[in-house]
C-alpha cells in the first residue's frame, strides 16, 4: 500500500486465562469505528462470540488524508464517482451546494479510486499472518465495514469470498465504478453455482431521504445486491438484509 496504517488490537478479558483460540472481527475505518465496535461487542456481549477484535485505519497524523485514502482503497474501479445511481445528477449538484455552503469540500470531490484489490490484499496476505504469529487466532474472520467500509466488505465477498467467514455490510454505495460490484457478482455466479459465507447487509431507513446519500443509492443498491445473492439460491449462503427504523447514514 502507498501509506502506513495503524492497527489496533482489543483482546477479550479472558485472553490471558490459558492458551484459548479466538475468532477476529476485523473493523475498517479503525480510526474512527474502532471504540465503538469494542464497546459494542461488551454490551451485547452475551449475544456473539467472544472475539478478538482488529482495527485498520490512518493514523492519526494522516486524518487529513482521511478521505482520500478510504476512497482510494474502498473503491474498486477508477473513478468510483461514474455511479450508475439513477439520482447521480442530482447527487453531484446537492454535493457541490453542500461543498459550496460549507466549504468543506469532499462530498462532490473526486477521490482517485481503484485500490480495492490490493487493500484486500495487504489485511490479507501481510496483515493477518502478522498477527497470527503474535495473538491466538482461530480461522474464521469476520469483516464489518460501514459506509466506503461497507462498499469494500461487499468487495471482498465478490472478489475473494473466502476472504472472510463472516461479512457485515452497512450503508454501502454498490452503483459506484458504474456498477462494477454488480459486474463483479455476475462474473461470480457464471463461474460457480455456490457461495459458502454468512451475509448481513444493513441500511437506514432515514438514507432513502437523506441529503447526498439518497443520490448514490445506498439503501437501494444495498438492497438490490441482497435481493440479487438472494436469487442466486446459493446452497451454501446465509444471507439477511435489515433496514433499521429511523436511523441515518450517521447513527444506524
Amino acid at each position: 500500500m502507498p501509506w502506513e496504517h495503524e492497527i489496533q488490537i482489543a483482546l477479550p478479558r479472558s485472553y490471558a486465562q490459558g492458551e484459548r483460540r479466538y475468532p477476529v472481527l476485523w473493523v475498517m475505518d479503525g480510526s474512527t469505528t474502532f471504540n465503538v465496535a469494542v464497546e459494542t461487542a461488551r454490551r451485547v456481549a452475551r449475544h456473539v462470540p467472544v472475539m478478538i477484535i482488529v482495527g485498520v485505519g490512518a493514523p492519526q497524523e494522516a486524518m487529513g488524508e482521511f478521505q482520500n485514502r478510504r476512497g482510494y482503497e474502498f473503491g474498486s474501479r477508477e473513478p468510483w464517482v461514474e455511479t450508475s445511481a439513477p439520482g447521480r445528477d442530482v447527487y453531484l449538484k446537492s454535493a457541490k451546494e453542500l461543498d459550496d455552503a460549507t466549504s468543506k469540500g469532499g462530498f462532490g470531490k473526486i477521490v482517485k479510486s481503484g485500490g480495492a484489490g490490493d487493500f484486500l490484499s495487504f489485511l490479507i496476505e501481510e496483515v493477518r499472518p502478522a498477527l497470527a504469529r503474535q495473538y491466538r487466532m482461530t480461522e474464521t474472520h469476520i469483516i464489518y465495514g460501514h459506509s466506503g467500509g461497507g462498499t469494500f466488505c461487499t468487495f471482498a465477498l465478490l472478489a475473494r469470498p473466502d476472504s472472510f467467514a463472516k461479512y457485515i455490510c452497512s450503508s454501502a454505495a454498490l452503483y459506484g465504478g458504474n456498477t462494477h460490484l454488480f459486474e463483479l457478482e455476475r462474473r461470480y455466479a457464471d463461474a460457480h453455482a455456490d457461495l459458502q459465507a454468512d451475509v448481513s447487509f444493513s441500511a437506514g431507513e432515514a438514507e432513502i431521504i437523506q441529503r447526498t446519500i439518497a443520490g448514490i443509492g445506498v439503501v437501494s443498491s444495498t438492497v438490490r445486491m441482497a435481493e440479487v445473492l438472494s436469487e442466486r439460491r446459493y446452497p451454501s449462503l446465509s444471507l439477511s438484509m435489515r433496514v433499521f427504523t429511523a436511523e441515518d447514514h450517521g447513527s444506524v
